[in-house]
């Protein structure tokens, strides 16, 4: 199954976003989260699913779960939105991996273990494509 767009998605994106996590994402959107080159190994496996779950998954040829797949789409979803608004993955890092007075000394990156913390992150990063001090 294709993965939506998460970014700004339209009701068919939602929908479709729903099948896939029903479904279960391939193990692979890992990497694909990977390669964007915000998240390092260690982030996207407090965050999405622990390294040994993942290799266990894999090598039984495994999907993620329902769970394991939502915050994938999560991640996904602020780490595009973080590359479009930086324009490079070098700045998006740079900025989602410091800490923000405004998350109580938490990156970006940490809050987003919860779907109301990138909420949050998304909100600060649309702030920021329009100028308003982040």
């Amino acid at each position: 199954m294709a993965l939506p767009n998460t970014s700004t998605p339209s009701a068919d994106d939602n929908m479709m976003a729903v099948a896939a996590i029903r479904e279960g994402l391939a193990t692979d959107i890992i990497d694909k989260i990977l390669a964007q080159g915000v998240v390092s190994r260690e982030q996207l496996h407090q965050l999405v699913i622990p390294r040994r779950t993942l290799d266990h998954r894999r090598k039984a040829g495994d999907r993620l779960t329902p769970a394991e797949s939502e915050r994938a789409l999560r991640v996904e979803r602020v780490i595009r939105h973080a590359l479009d608004t930086f324009g490079d993955s070098e700045r998006a890092r740079s900025y989602m991996c410091k800490p923000m007075p405004r998350f109580r000394g938490l990156s970006c990156i940490e809050m987003l273990d919860t779907e109301i913390g990138a909420r949050l992150v998304q909100d600060l990063l649309t702030r920021i494509d329009y100028g308003i001090y982040g």
